[in-house]
């Protein structure tokens, strides 16, 4: 049994297993965010389903203090909100753009109050979702990093990823606003080290080794790449936490969890508590975790390396498709054209121009010119 709120319901789509014609409005899921934490977990959902307008619709009041107030947590969701609308803008390859957003969520975090203090075991994470000081600390760092793999800097990547990983940087901050190209950079190195490993939640720990992965393809080290991405898709291995209802797998004959006039209460989710791996109940990061161990394991080279990314490959597109994850379609098929023979790679490649063209008619005017600007995106 857990508690049903218009929250849990949100986290659901956020991060949890949701059938996708559950998920086709994004009006509806809009409509069922009343506070600012709601506002943002529904922003995840719709920029995960490719819905880029109507979360930075969403995003940008927090970013800017001005979101709903009930249940708001001020910095915390401001910096949360901030580095999203950074992954949106990096998803259309608008990386430098994502490194101002970036750099901002940094200093709001890093000189809120609400920062994650050093403990005897690093900055310690209070949402099981990293919907917290810890998650917005991991989140800005981490695509900081993102950013600077986007700008042809691995090392500086890498350098990042390990400071999410260590704990390092969790108190203190430059103050830095992020306007200026390399204010990322100076957010993500001025910060106070010396803390032990951080106890970060699920979501950041997955992050860490995609980004991880990506930086040391970057770098030209492909076996490092393979491990990292490994570790993502480990975590994903891990036993889930029954009593967490963002993991709770929605059932058939199960309400509309979009559905605001749904009354709050107490019901059963899924039957009885499911005490099985978290990966099958987060089908969004597992997908992504799959296509990062599958460009490792294809940029490694062995013929085994390449059959099993394939597979991977595979395996991601099926729950994109079905789960209507529109964010990681273009990215899956470019990877499965690398990886065809013959003529299905040019049919792939085709898919994958088709679905972005889809996806800018849902994004708004900033994140249409970044990415018809972009050489990353194929247009």
């Amino acid at each position: 049994m857990v508690t049903v709120t218009v929250e849990n319901r949100l986290r659901q789509l956020a991060f949890g297993d949701v059938p996708h014609p559950e998920t086709r409005s994004r009006h509806r899921i809009v409509a069922a965010a009343r506070t600012d934490r709601e506002c943002w977990l529904a922003a995840v959902a719709l920029g995960a389903r490719g819905h880029y307008a109507a979360a930075a619709t969403l995003l940008q009041p927090l970013i800017h203090g001005a979101g709903a107030g009930a249940g708001s947590g001020g910095a915390v969701l401001s910096s949360l909100a901030a580095s999203t609308l950074a992954s949106h803008r990096r998803q259309l390859g608008g990386h430098a753009a994502a490194l101002r957003l970036d750099g901002l969520a940094l200093a709001r975090i890093t000189a809120s109050p609400d920062r994650p203090e050093p403990g005897p075991a690093g900055p310690m994470a209070q949402d099981a979702d990293g919907v917290d000081a810890a998650g917005a600390w991991a989140d800005a760092l981490l695509g900081l990093a993102a950013d600077r793999l986007g700008t042809g800097r691995p090392d500086l990547a890498g350098g990042l990823v390990a400071r999410v990983l260590s704990g390092t940087g969790s108190r203190g901050g430059s103050g830095d606003t992020g306007a200026s190209d390399r204010s990322g950079d100076r957010a993500g190195t001025e910060c106070a080290a010396g803390v032990e490993p951080a106890v970060l939640s699920w979501r950041s720990r997955v992050r860490a080794g995609w980004v991880g992965a990506e930086a040391a393809l970057a770098g030209g080290d492909p076996q490092t790449a393979v491990g990292r991405a490994e570790a993502a898709l480990a975590v994903l291995a891990e036993p889930a936490d029954p009593a967490v209802p963002a993991h709770a797998a929605a059932p058939a004959a199960a309400a509309d969890p979009t559905d605001p006039a749904a009354p709050a209460g107490t019901a059963d989710l899924n039957g009885p508590a499911d005490p099985g791996a978290l990966g099958p109940r987060v089908p969004r990061h597992r997908a992504k975790s799959e296509l990062v161990l599958a460009a490792a394991l294809a940029a490694r080279g062995g013929g085994q390396d390449r059959v099993r990314a394939g597979e991977l490959v595979d395996s991601a597109l099926e729950v994109i498709e079905t789960r209507g994850l529109r964010s990681l379609s273009w990215p899956a098929l470019l990877l499965a054209a690398d990886l065809a023979q013959g003529g299905r790679g040019a049919q792939h490649r085709a898919r994958a121009t088709r679905e972005v063209h889809a996806l800018l008619r849902s994004a708004d005017p900033e994140a249409r010119r970044l990415a018809v600007s972009s050489p990353w995106m194929p247009i």
